[in-house]
């Protein structure tokens, strides 16, 4: 009976080594592959025409969300509304207004507001939204964050231009599609 365990260690021994050996490889291979992706991730070609392609409204029921953070400043939502009505478009206009982030628990409310606004709009069931935000630069990647893959979100900077062209459309929110390198490998 001592034979039969002592064979059965010898086996469970080696297996256990190519296991280790297999998963040391596996490692080191995919670790190669991250580091080809990154290196060759092609650039966004027509980066200029895709975000003149999804400028304006390119759906059926669009909404605005004005996003006022900054102290002192207080609502942009009539400048937004001004905005919107000087372009000639018909849409909602809701908005998240906030004397500022002054701390972990306004940060809290921040959040829990957006994720109330997003779910709002989708029970509305609009299509795209049109994000105006005046606020601070971790507030605006928050927003990106919580919005990213879900409906068309359009980004718009406050210029120094007068009311009501005071605004100017940049982008619509995108994720860079690094994926297609990996995709070519892997055929």
């Amino acid at each position: 009976m001592d034979e039969f365990w002592n064979w059965f260690s010898r086996i469970d021994n080696i297996l256990g080594v190519l296991t280790a050996f297999f998963a040391g490889y596996t490692y080191m291979r995919i670790r190669q592959l991250v580091r080809r992706v990154v290196k060759e991730s092609p650039p966004f070609e027509n980066f200029q025409q895709f975000i003149k392609a999804h400028e304006g409204i390119k759906s059926l029921k669009p909404v605005a969300l004005a996003v006022s953070l900054t102290p002192n400043i207080g609502s942009i939502k009539s400048s937004v509304e001004a905005f919107i009505d000087a372009n000639g478009w018909k849409m909602p206009v809701d908005e998240i207004d906030m004397n500022g982030l002054n701390g972990p628990k306004d940060i809290e409310v921040y959040f829990n507001r957006l994720r109330e606004k997003k779910r709002l709009f989708e029970a509305r069931g609009h299509t795209e939204m049109h994000l105006f935000l005046s606020a601070p630069m971790p507030a605006c990647t928050i927003a990106g964050a919580l919005f990213d893959n879900w409906i068309p979100v359009k980004l718009y900077h406050k210029t120094s231009e007068p009311a009501p062209r005071n605004y100017q459309y940049w982008m619509p929110l995108i994720k860079h599609p690094v994926g297609t390198a990996l995709e070519a490998e892997n055929k």
